[in-house]
């Protein structure tokens, strides 16, 4: 079993992350690291440090991580490969109307109905 290089605790399969440099490290352990070396109060520039998304221990770029179901897509941590279509996901509170672009009405609909006024007779 290997330790994380972050925490000295032992690396457990589930929750671990290997990157490109091929070291291993806990999925939040490296998520931290990650935020706090892009962050722009440490280093007063957005993406202009050359360390971004680097191993801690080999310094070299380790990539992107995965996009864990449940959590909120980070342009820092995670591929735009991975940022959600925001055309798949139905916010059922809204309008449930879908527009000519593909995206979901941004209206509210009254109490007990799937579609706004706007859309109410195209859609029934």
């Amino acid at each position: 079993m290997s330790v994380c290089y972050i925490c000295n605790v032992l690396l457990d399969k589930d929750d671990l992350v290997r990157l490109d440099c091929s070291h291993e490290y806990h999925y939040d352990c490296i998520r931290n690291w990650y935020k706090i070396t892009c962050s722009p109060a440490i280093y007063g520039y957005i993406h202009t440090y050359p360390g971004i998304r680097e191993c801690p221990y080999c310094r070299v770029s380790g990539g992107y991580l995965e996009l864990r179901p449940g959590e909120k897509w980070d342009r820092d941590l995670h591929s735009r490969s991975q940022k959600p279509d925001p055309r798949l996901t139905i916010d059922t509170a809204r309008c449930q109307a879908i527009t000519q672009k593909g995206y979901q009405c941004t209206m509210w609909p009254a109490e007990g109905l799937k579609y706004c006024e706007r859309f109410h007779k195209k859609c029934n």
